[in-house]
C-alpha cells in the first residue's frame, strides 16, 4: 500500500552565499528516503536521508542498491567523492519486544 507515503523527511543543508554549489535532489520512496547529490566543483557529497518505518521489501531493496551503487562509485575517487546515509532506521537482529508479554520484561 502507499501507508508508508505519509509522514517525511527534510534535509537542512546551509549553502554559501556565492551559490557555487550545485544541489540534486531525489525524492527516492517518498515520505521515507530522501538523496541529496551535493556538487562543488570536482567534489560531489551524495546524502542519504532515511526513514524506513513501514517500507516494503521491495522498496528496501530498491534503496540497498542504490546506496551500494553509491558507494561504489565514491570508492572509484575517495578523494573527491562522499556518500553519507543517516536516517531513523527501524531494523532490529532480533524479534520486536512485546511489552504486554511478561515473558519478555
Amino acid at each position: 500500500g502507499d501507508g508508508h507515503r505519509r509522514g517525511g523527511v527534510a534535509t537542512v543543508v546551509p549553502l554559501a552565499q556565492d551559490g557555487d554549489v550545485v544541489v540534486v535532489p531525489l525524492d527516492l520512496i517518498p515520505g521515507r528516503v530522501l538523496r541529496l547529490v551535493l556538487r562543488r566543483g570536482l567534489v560531489e557529497l551524495r546524502h542519504y536521508n532515511v526513514h524506513n518505518h513501514g517500507l516494503e521489501r521491495g522498496d528496501v531493496l530498491q534503496v540497498t542498491q542504490r546506496i551500494q551503487e553509491d558507494y561504489a562509485w565514491a570508492a572509484a575517487a575517495p578523494s573527491s567523492r562522499m556518500v553519507v546515509v543517516c536516517g531513523d532506521f527501524n531494523f532490529s537482529a532480533h524479534e520486536a519486544l512485546n511489552l504486554a508479554d511478561p515473558a519478555q520484561a
